[in-house]
């Protein structure tokens, strides 16, 4: 990328200190059947390749949730089909919030106007902290639900240690992650924040980035999300790009589990970039994609000189915001993250795709997501897309959430 970018920081509300830990926890890898792997050279666990190079779980997933799921929904709270009680925390009873923030008019159009909005004390401190822990484990294998995630970027012992580790949906497949994830005050903020009447989730994301890590490519969220629709009977206001689709109906929360700097591979915007013309999607391969290129930017850079954009006149904002932090952007924001050059900087992190809970499935739906489409229907079913909040005229917030998980922002009224 050219010297000439300009780069800017989003300053904390206060100085912190630079504190980590590091998990040290070594679980025995299961038997699993095995494919070869060419970004490792080496066997991984059952998972089938989809496309750009990703690598997505075996397509029995979708059986083994809405099972767990149905039976959930089917027994009392102590009855044989829940969770065990160490692992099971039920908000039955009405809950306040303890979220100390909520989007006001001004965030609103900031969040418009720059495509992006970022707050430094959103996750309180224990909830980041439970988050953290959770992080190796969950990449061992250790899936408090006993379900698979969707996708499983990287296993111990098998994978590069250079790359940046990723899980997809790892709501379904552990309850500190679901806590957050499905709470009913994430799904408020973003309904506010996006003018909608519910909140549905899409997919979640945990990163890993830990010392000498390699870049994320910059991308745009909507590009992975180009099956939404809104029926008929719905309408929806112009989002801040001025589109229909895709760019009303999505927004991506980021939430730091660690302190983050920018020379640990921090979270990188182009502000208003989520405005550009529209080009087509990026190739995504091994050499130009998402995980572990060298020219982390070049697709950004090729889509601001297709708008006439120069490269003195690319606006690149660093996130750096404590544990806690969040930042919340538009589908048609790029973004992507550089290579973590600190030595002792762990860099994980928790990302929620939201959708309008209205939302159902348009045209051509692509691996992942098509293995969640019931034959001949439209709708994208609760037990695989939640609804975790409703203003009172939407969908209502799925009820099966409740015995699943706590919701990590929720106290006993």
């Amino acid at each position: 990328p050219s010297t000439n970018l300009k780069s800017s920081t989003t300053p904390p509300s206060a100085a912190f200190k630079h504190t980590h830990t590091h998990p040290s926890i070594h679980h025995p890898h299961p038997a699993y059947d095995y494919h070869y792997d060419p970004l490792s050279s080496r066997m991984l666990p059952l998972v089938l390749r989809c496309g750009g190079g990703r690598f997505c779980s075996t397509p029995l997933l979708p059986l083994l949730i809405g099972t767990r799921l149905r039976r959930l929904r089917s027994t009392s709270p102590t009855g044989a089909g829940s969770p065990p009680e160490s692992r099971r925390h039920i908000c039955s009873t009405p809950a306040r919030s303890i979220l100390a923030w909520e989007p006001s008019d001004t965030d609103v159009l900031q969040f418009q106007r720059e495509g992006f909005l970022v707050k430094p004390d959103f996750l309180p401190t224990p909830v980041a902290s439970r988050c953290r822990e959770r992080v190796a484990p969950l990449f061992a294998g250790d899936f408090s639900t006993s379900v698979y995630p969707d996708e499983w970027h990287w296993r111990p012992g098998l994978s590069r240690d250079d790359v940046t580790r990723e899980i997809c949906n790892a709501w379904k497949s552990d309850h500190t992650f679901a806590s957050v994830v499905l709470s009913e005050s994430v799904g408020r903020v973003v309904a506010k924040l996006c003018g909608w009447p519910g909140t549905k989730i899409a997919q979640d994301d945990v990163f890993w980035k830990p010392p000498t890590a390699k870049a994320l490519g910059f991308h745009r969220d909507g590009d992975y999300f180009d099956f939404l629709k809104l029926p008929p009977s719905r309408s929806v206001v112009a989002g801040p790009g001025g589109r229909d689709g895709v760019g009303d109906l999505l927004i991506t929360c980021w939430m730091a589990l660690d302190d983050v700097y920018r020379d640990g591979g921090s979270l990188e915007y182009v502000r208003g970039s989520h405005k550009w013309p529209r080009t087509a999607r990026p190739v995504n391969t091994l050499s130009d994609g998402f995980h572990a290129i060298d020219d982390y930017r070049a697709p950004m850079l090729r889509a601001a000189a297709a708008a006439g954009i120069s490269d003195d006149h690319v606006d690149i904002v660093h996130v750096e915001v404590p544990a806690g932090g969040v930042a919340f952007h538009h589908p048609w924001m790029w973004h992507g993250s550089g290579q973590n050059k600190l030595p002792d900087n762990e860099r994980r992190a928790l990302a929620i795709h939201a959708i309008h809970s209205e939302c159902v499935f348009a045209g051509k739906v692509g691996y992942t997501f098509g293995r969640y489409k019931h034959r001949g229907s439209d709708e994208m079913h609760d037990d695989f897309f939640p609804t975790t909040f409703s203003d009172g005229t939407a969908r209502p917030r799925s009820p099966w959430i409740g015995d699943h998980c706590q919701d990590a922002f929720a106290r006993a009224g």
